[in-house]
């Protein structure tokens, strides 16, 4: 199951991105100011609507860095989820719950929790 950013998260960026686009493109000061800071958030905002956050497989919880090529990978059956926050033992796991997509967040917090005994 794929982890994806909350896509409120590019919005950020793209505002930001779009204040540099209003410098009028003739003058020079303005072209670099945009190159400097305009171009890198777009790139901010593709990567976070684009590149998921992690993916839980049948053994594992993989969480990626956006930029670099990092991993940290957490076993499945040490994974608890207390008060809506996800633990690997007794160590939080650092995945945030306004970071995540809404409906991925249900997702992986439905699929950590132990199954409850049902009512005789």
């Amino acid at each position: 199951m794929r982890i994806r950013y909350r896509r409120a998260m590019v919005v950020a960026p793209l505002i930001c991105a779009m204040v540099f686009f209003a410098f009028p493109l003739k003058d020079r000061l303005a072209f670099s100011i945009f190159m400097l800071n305009g171009v890198p958030l777009l790139v901010i905002a593709f990567a976070l609507r684009f590149r998921s956050m992690g993916e839980l497989t049948d053994r594992e919880l993989i969480l990626r860095a956006l930029y670099a090529g990092k991993e940290a990978r957490f076993p499945r059956g040490n994974l608890s989820v207390v008060d809506d926050k996800i633990y690997c033992w007794d160590k939080r796991v650092p995945i945030a719950k306004w970071n995540v997509d809404p409906g991925d967040w249900q997702a992986l917090v439905r699929s950590l929790r132990p199954a409850q005994a049902a009512p005789p």
